[in-house]
């Protein structure tokens, strides 16, 4: 049975109260209902009581809902008064003040009130409201906005016990909030919502346990302040702690292998983690961390683990969902986590430009992942209808007939993004009657065939190029019309050199999907991390991810610092010089094109060491310095 308790403030306020009761035949709902009446300050010894009877929910309002709520977790329904009880007052208080437009204080919580936006205007007075902080000590919070509201001028004070006393040491009249009627029928409503709501739960927490203690792995359900409230019986058989043990102790305590800003990330910024390996003991895991949300608000977390040897046992699909997380296809921009502050402001912009149906141009370097970012964008409004198109995979005589169609029965690649959105990429290889096709589609919305049939179009266009469009269209080379048409909402995608802290994001996403797929566990040090953002890596994601996998792959140490990075680097992608140098053959430098690819060479051979390439080129290690500078290398070949 759902116990319901409520308390009031006065007792001429009880009666009314189990009168609205029993008008509305709240005992036949089968729940447990008490009234009690008490001073504010006897809020807090009421609320531990009602805890040690397990007591369901609460009803209060103004002060005592304030301390009930920092005294015990029972869910609370707070008493406000309706708008025709506060009505009936202001009535009052004008017939008792006799005065044309009388200023009238109302004094109290903000969650003890209704709206009141409009009394001014309706009852033709000067309604002024001075709101408590809940944070603040409730009597001197109350006195304040008492005090408050008599500098003001307030001619009348509506309220408790507290902003009354304060306006009878002034001599303002005053009127107490005492209504139980209307108010409390309203809260008995939402206190049987409540507690049908509880009954539920208590029903699918008990089937949801006996599911849970059935499942392989680990499942542990956390409280807002992450904190462990239910595990199953697989956490309990791989973390040693009964479920008796474990309420109320911070999930760190559990899985020490798990760092706190992770789970403050979830509880706090509503972020999700997928596939996180980590170990448990001597067992190694994969790992999620996803936040419980109730009406927008995050209430908890759940945290689940699956061993990793249960993981090698599944299909090919579902192990590649465990490891990558979401498809791109499901891609949004909330899920695109690069922590440069480059990255992050082409994600807002990305949310703005979303929400229009304007052409978007991405100008971006080879391998930023430009079709990611169109397709989070596409993803924030629709949900169908996303094609594709690389211009640079056609050859330019067929790109009419293959873009556009060559007549009724064929009505080209383009027209099925009809609905959706056309992502264009390497936008520069479109050729030229392309480009008019595709300028009139943005500028009147119809698709112009072969054949010079047109329909309509309903398709909003993302393109993406590289970093010379602009030049292209100056030079002719590409429809100057279209190149401002397509840049209505400029995006850039900066290189991924640019951007040292995206590089180690995914330096860590790269190497932790190759530590699983092949069982080596490496680890950078701060170094080698630190060496792996001094690369250039020209082609971008491609770029990196490849060269995570070889690491990963053939690297002989658990530990790789920033000296085993720099020579696998190096061995894996050499310089490419105009001649072959012999490593015995001193060269003297000379002031030429190809001096930096004889410096690289050189380093190359003694793995970065200074001194030795010095002396092997004829100049003083100053020198070399000075020229390794001049030609920007100097980040690449650190001192070994």
């Amino acid at each position: 049975m759902i116990k319901i308790a409520c308390l009031l403030s006065e007792e001429r306020m009880v009666r009314p109260a189990w009168q609205v009761a029993e008008e509305i035949n709240f005992a036949a709902k089968g729940y447990q209902l008490t009234i009690e009446y008490g001073p504010s300050y006897y809020a807090r010894e009421w609320a531990q009581r009602v805890t040690e009877e397990n007591v369901d929910i609460v009803i209060a309002r103004g002060l005592q809902a304030v301390y009930i709520k920092e005294s015990t977790t029972i869910p609370l329904v707070e008493m406000r008064l309706t708008g025709q009880e506060m009505g009936l007052l202001v009535q009052k208080a004008k017939a008792l003040l006799q005065k044309p437009h009388p200023q009238i204080a109302v004094i109290g919580y903000k969650n003890q009130y209704c709206n009141m936006d409009s009394f001014s205007e309706i009852f033709d007075v000067d309604m002024r409201l001075y709101f408590a902080r809940p944070t603040g000590s409730g009597p001197q919070e109350l006195t304040r906005c008492a005090k408050e509201a008599i500098v003001d001028g307030a001619d009348l004070i509506i309220g408790g016990d507290t902003s009354r006393a304060v306006a009878q040491e002034h001599s303002i009249p005053s009127l107490y909030i005492d209504s139980a009627g209307d108010s409390f029928r309203q809260a008995l409503s939402d206190a049987n919502r409540l507690a049908y709501a509880i009954e539920l739960e208590k029903s699918n927490t008990a089937r949801m346990k006996t599911l849970l203690d059935n499942t392989f792995g680990i499942i542990v359900h956390l409280d807002e302040d992450g904190c462990v409230s239910l595990i199953n019986r697989g956490a309990e058989n791989l973390l040693g702690w009964r479920s008796d043990q474990v309420a109320g102790h911070p999930l760190t305590e559990l899985v020490p292998s798990l760092k706190e800003e992770k789970i403050t990330a979830v509880l706090k910024e509503n972020k999700e983690f997928f596939s996180e390996y980590m170990e448990i003991g001597s067992v190694e895991v994969i790992a999620n961390l996803s936040p419980i949300q109730i009406d927008g608000h995050t209430a908890g977390a759940i945290f689940s683990a699956q061993e990793f040897s249960r993981l090698e046992t599944m299909g090919n699909k579902a192990r590649q969902m465990q490891f990558v997380g979401q498809p791109e296809d499901n891609v949004r921009l909330k899920d695109i986590e690069e922590p440069s502050r480059a990255m992050r402001t082409a994600v807002e912009t990305a949310a703005v430009y979303a929400k229009s149906q304007a052409p978007v141009l991405i100008t971006a370097a080879p391998g930023t992942d430009a079709r990611r970012l169109a397709r989070a964008i596409h993803n924030e409004t629709k949900t169908t209808n996303f094609v594709m198109i690389d211009c640079a995979a056609l050859e330019k005589e067929n790109q009419v007939q293959l873009l556009f169609g060559s007549g009724e029965k064929d009505s080209g690649l383009i027209s099925s993004a009809r609905g959706g959105t056309l992502y264009l990429a390497n936008i520069e290889k479109l050729s030229s009657p392309c480009q008019q096709r595709l300028l009139r589609m943005v500028q009147e919305n119809v698709l112009l065939s072969a054949d010079g049939r047109s329909t309509y179009a309903n398709i909003r266009v993302i393109a993406s190029c590289g970093e010379g469009l602009p030049e292209a269209a100056a030079a002719g080379r590409f429809s100057q019309l279209l190149y401002y048409a397509l840049n209505t909402l400029p995006l850039a995608l900066p290189a991924l050199h640019a951007r040292p802290e995206d590089i180690a994001y995914w330096t860590e996403i790269f190497l932790k999907r190759y530590r699983k797929q092949y069982k080596r566990y490496i680890q950078l040090t701060a170094g080698g991390m630190q060496q792996m953002t001094k690369f250039a890596w020209e082609g971008g994601l491609i770029h990196l991810d490849a060269f995570c996998q070889h690491l990963v792959l053939t690297i002989h140490h658990r530990s790789v610092d920033e000296n085993a990075v720099r020579r696998l680097y190096l061995s894996v992608y050499p310089p490419l010089l105009p001649g072959r140098h012999s490593a015995a053959k001193k060269e003297t430098l000379k002031e030429t094109n190809h001096e930096s690819d004889a410096i690289i060479a050189s380093l190359q051979r003694h793995q970065g060491n200074r001194g030795e390439t010095a002396a092997e080129l004829g100049i003083s290690p100053t020198t070399l310095w000075r020229k390794m500078k001049k030609y920007g290398i100097q980040n690449i070949f650190e001192e070994s």
